[in-house]
């Protein structure tokens, strides 16, 4: 519908009670994943249950449900493909003992640098393994322990080394296309177009985490 016929549209009991049961979802979604552990597989359900109450009090049947389902996952589907591709990057370098091979090499030539030097050394290395890594937990499991220790034989403080990680895993996300192509995909946006506006915004980002990693070292962040 167009934005006039959304503005005019009266505000009814049936949209009350779907916009009551989405903040329910939500509630649910909360406390499942706090209180019982609830991952993908429950949220998933969770999710596709509550689309179907609601698509029940709008008054669709079961049919148009799934067919108004099958219609909007086709939007993602090119994203969700990417998202397999690029997990099996990551599992074939994880499994091949890869990821660790590069840390330790990339880490041993931070070895007896200036502070400042091994600090922007770092973030350069977690930019980087986000490559390699999109997911923010493995790439601090993989790469905290080495650059935590790497901290300590600089005489640095180890929240330097967390702060590296952050600068790395955060922003890089919006560069990398392991990253990238999942997103663009779910957007159906073209790759090209993305780097158009974001290489130039990127390499600023750098810039300033060089600046106020060197920065950190210089006042001992903690």
């Amino acid at each position: 519908m167009s934005e006039e016929e959304l503005d005019a549209l009266p505000f009814t009991g049936k949209h009350q009670l779907i916009i009551l049961v989405f903040v329910i979802t939500i509630i649910m979604l909360v406390y499942g994943t706090t209180q019982f552990g609830w991952y993908l597989t429950e949220l998933s359900a969770l999710f596709i249950i509550s689309m179907f109450i609601v698509g029940l009090i709008a008054g669709y049947s079961l049919s148009e449900i799934c067919s108004k389902f099958v219609e909007a996952a086709a939007d993602i589907l090119f994203g969700a493909m990417v998202i397999g591709v690029v997990r099996s990057l990551s599992i074939v370098m994880t499994e091949g003992n890869i990821i660790d091979s590069i840390v330790y090499y990339m880490s041993n030539a931070l070895q007896g640098a200036p502070k400042g030097i091994a600090a922007a050394g770092m973030v350069v290395v977690q930019n980087l393994l986000n490559f390699f890594i999109p997911s923010g937990s493995g790439q601090a499991a993989v790469s905290m322990p080495i650059m935590s220790s790497l901290a300590d034989s600089l005489d640095m403080n180890r929240q330097i080394a967390v702060l590296a990680y952050q600068f790395g895993d955060g922003f890089s996300n919006m560069f990398w296309p392991t990253a990238v192509a999942t997103e663009c995909g779910i957007m159906g946006l073209p790759m090209q177009k993305w780097y158009k506006f974001m290489t130039p915004l990127f390499l600023m980002m750098v810039a300033l985490e060089l600046v106020l990693i060197v920065v950190a070292t210089m006042i001992n962040y903690s």
